[in-house]
């Protein structure tokens, strides 16, 4: 059998195909190369430079999830949790998954909880509760008359 198989095959692209990059050679021959993982297009290989993410973006990285503390905006751009949340979904304080201080009870079971600094008046902080490893205070309401 005559038949030779070419191992390594160089193709003229105009454009480089999605999550590639082009860079000129020192022999000014243009080669196109991988983005980093997490871009969708890049101009260069680190995640600092994607023009577009696959997953979010947080402060001008691409990376696969928001860092805690942060949620991902409906274009993927990781912005800050509400001052009372510790983790969240959302941008305000009844869309926090754990709470830096205190936890309001909700009378319907919810993926997320409404946090706050400290208790609200006929309320005070009465047991804890643990999600994952945090600790949360939670108010309660109190009998007060009042």
């Amino acid at each position: 059998d005559n038949t030779t198989v070419a191992s390594h095959v160089q193709v003229c692209v105009y454009k480089c195909p999605d999550r590639s990059y082009k860079r000129i050679k020192e022999d000014f021959k243009e080669i196109c190369l991988p983005c980093h993982p997490q871009c969708a297009e890049c101009e260069y290989k680190y995640a600092s430079t994607c023009e577009r993410c696959i997953n979010v973006k947080q402060d001008g990285k691409c990376q696969q999830e928001c860092d805690p503390g942060f949620y991902p905006s409906p274009d993927n751009i990781c912005l800050r949790c509400h001052k009372d949340c510790a983790t969240c979904s959302g941008p305000d304080n009844s869309s926090c998954t754990t709470c830096n201080n205190f936890e309001l009870p909700t009378p319907e079971i919810r993926e997320t909880r409404t946090c706050v600094s400290e208790c609200p008046e006929h309320y005070a902080a009465q047991k804890s509760t643990h999600v994952g490893d945090k600790v949360m205070k939670v108010c309660a309401e109190t009998c007060d008359d009042t």
